[in-house]
């Protein structure tokens, strides 16, 4: 049913005590009016014409900041109503794989007649107590969620969005695990695990080291799948998220090679072959060194 007199006067007056509780905040860039609206309902028009006055009330209140809606789809006249768009995009983790984000990026922008958006959120779950090559991208229903894809999806996802220039902001979703009651997915059940650290603030993932090692100068050289304690794979997919100079790999003291990080500071062996029994992953970057996982490879050559 269409909102109530009643609901939009409500809704107004929300609007107007959030500006005014708020407005001397200087971390305050944009006022945030919807998130994903018609996702469960036919779009009817009735939320523009809802919150078509509640964006003019903002902006009489406060013109130093511009007003702000994130939507998960191509709806126009939803779209139009704010003064700048977000999108909440998640390539990798639902529908098109982790490298498409730039694509999709480029898409949304001109169906919405953007010289820019932002990307409101992005990411995918994980567990610490699940894992698998890197690259194995699960089902996102399913209950298992290896914590190491996580990691995977955001460098694909962050090289779609760093300096890319119709994007005016970018925020991961999300920073901690935290409660969603109807979920049944992932290991707990009622968690969203997309946190790049867990809920109890005690556990980074491995995701969690990509950012790190992009925008904390302190050096940095970590080894995806450290937590990873066996593999029936004759293969492993090394990742090393590393804001450090070349960084070389070597497995049980064979030199694989030498990677100079990206463009988000990762680099990436595909295929490194693993002997049967231990597998000791020595890395170096620059003056840095680290003895990564001990991997046990056992019989067989099944993708978990």
């Amino acid at each position: 049913m269409p909102p109530t007199e009643a609901f939009k006067e409500n809704a107004i007056r929300m609007a107007r005590e959030m500006v005014t509780q708020h407005r001397n905040h200087p971390s305050v860039i944009v006022w945030g009016i919807f998130n994903e609206i018609y996702q469960y309902r036919k779009q009817d028009g009735s939320a523009e014409k809802t919150l078509a006055p509640i964006r003019d009330c903002i902006r009489a209140l406060d013109p130093s900041r511009p007003v702000g809606g994130a939507s998960n789809g191509n709806k126009p006249g939803l779209n139009a109503v704010p003064d700048v768009l977000g999108m909440n995009l998640y390539p990798g983790w639902y529908g098109a794989a982790a490298d498409k984000m730039g694509e999709l990026i480029a898409k949304a922008s001109e169906l919405n007649k953007r010289s820019s958006v932002a990307v409101t959120e992005y990411g995918g779950g994980a567990s610490v107590n699940q894992h698998a090559d890197t690259t194995c991208r699960p089902k996102t229903t399913d209950r298992f969620h290896p914590e190491e894809y996580q990691a995977y999806l955001h460098h694909g996802n962050y090289a779609g969005i760093r300096d890319n220039p119709r994007v005016w902001g970018s925020f991961a979703w999300v920073m901690f695990d935290l409660a969603s009651d109807s979920r049944q997915e992932g290991e707990f059940t009622g968690i969203n695990d997309k946190g790049l650290v867990t809920g109890d603030r005690r556990t980074a993932k491995d995701a969690f080291y990509l950012y790190k090692a992009n925008w904390n100068p302190e050096p940095e050289l970590h080894l995806v799948g450290e937590a990873m304690t066996s593999t029936t794979n004759a293969t492993k997919t090394v990742v090393v998220f590393a804001n450090t100079d070349d960084v070389w790999l070597r497995v049980n003291g064979r030199v694989i090679g030498m990677k100079h990080p990206d463009a988000v500071k990762t680099c990436i062996w595909p295929d490194v072959p693993l002997d049967p029994g231990p597998n000791e992953i020595d890395l170096r970057g620059g003056p840095f060194a680290k003895t990564g996982i001990l991997i046990i490879r056992t019989a067989g050559h099944r993708t978990p």
